[in-house]
């Protein structure tokens, strides 16, 4: 019988890359957490994950071991819910950091007077985060982005629910030769330094698209966490990136000049939502709220 806690470490150790990761998401010493995977390991008689340099991998057989682990966790996650008589009643949403302040008040806002009852809970996560949250029952709703042109969310253990294209931006120096301009194609800007996201981030996976799209690989000097601090080094005039609508809410004057790409860029929003929870009374209260939102703002 395999021991519900082991296949637990091994999902969290999947999910987080490593298993220091994921022991500290279990509270767990990594210690603690190499030796429920070896357990598990010796058990099954199979090599479960390939030890890297920085991280571990599911092998094959993990990779299935990890699906049926995090399909049997949220199956008791969701009893829990029940047994504690929340299930109907609250709904958590996972949403990247844009989405968190440039349209989840809005929402949450609609949702206070279309569903006042609703308990709602907000988990700031990058897509590939959500995702995993999703498929391991720790939140019910999804919001995930991504390049217009590309779909990462087609196949996978859910429903898609498309919220928004928005326009994404060049955003250059205010001193940039090309500032003045209306709009800006991203191959005038192939000898320009370039500002994004981490390696894997979202953000850097479209600019990435985008210049490879227009033939050069950017010329990556600075990697910020946050649009914010982005904008406040390509004011400074070290460099240039591309910035979607979101990240400028609540900025009365950013602090760069804003072209618009040649063609057009867009980054899209989908909400994802398991076909067992779609149905829900919660689920369908956010969902309406979220349509119902972008089709007002």
């Amino acid at each position: 019988m395999l021991e519900l806690r082991r296949l637990e470490v091994l999902a969290a150790a999947a999910r987080e890359g490593s298993l220091a990761a994921g022991a500290r998401k279990l509270g767990l010493t990594a210690g603690a957490a190499s030796q429920a995977v070896a357990a598990l390991e010796a058990s099954t008689g199979v090599v479960l994950l390939t030890r890297l340099p920085r991280g571990v991998r599911p092998t094959p057989a993990g990779e299935r071991l990890v699906a049926h682990a995090e399909a049997v966790l949220a199956t008791l996650h969701r009893a829990e819910a029940e047994l504690a008589g929340q299930n109907g009643q609250s709904i958590r949403i996972a949403a990247p950091p844009t989405a968190v302040y440039g349209l989840i008040p809005g929402v949450l806002t609609r949702l206070r007077a279309t569903a006042p009852e609703l308990e709602v809970t907000v988990l700031e996560l990058e897509p590939g985060p959500a995702r995993a949250a999703l498929r391991a029952g720790d939140c019910e709703v999804a919001l995930v982005n991504h390049s217009a042109l590309l779909a990462p969310d087609l196949h996978g253990p859910w429903h898609t629910v498309h919220i928004r294209d928005e326009p994404v931006y060049a955003a250059l120096p205010p001193g940039h030769p090309l500032a003045a301009r209306a709009d800006v194609a991203v191959g005038e800007l192939a000898d320009d330094p370039w500002l994004t996201q981490p390696p894997m981030s979202p953000c850097q996976e479209l600019i990435q698209h985008a210049c490879a799209a227009a033939g050069f690989a950017p010329d990556i000097t600075a990697t910020c966490g946050d649009y914010r601090s982005i904008l406040a080094l390509v004011g400074a005039g070290t460099g240039v990136s591309l910035i979607p609508e979101l990240a400028l809410t609540g900025l009365a004057t950013p602090p760069v000049a804003l072209l618009p790409t040649r063609p057009r860029i867009s980054r899209r929003i989908n909400a994802l939502v398991t076909a067992r929870t779609q149905t829900t009374a919660p689920a369908r209260a956010v969902l309406d709220a979220l349509l119902e939102y972008e089709q007002h703002r």
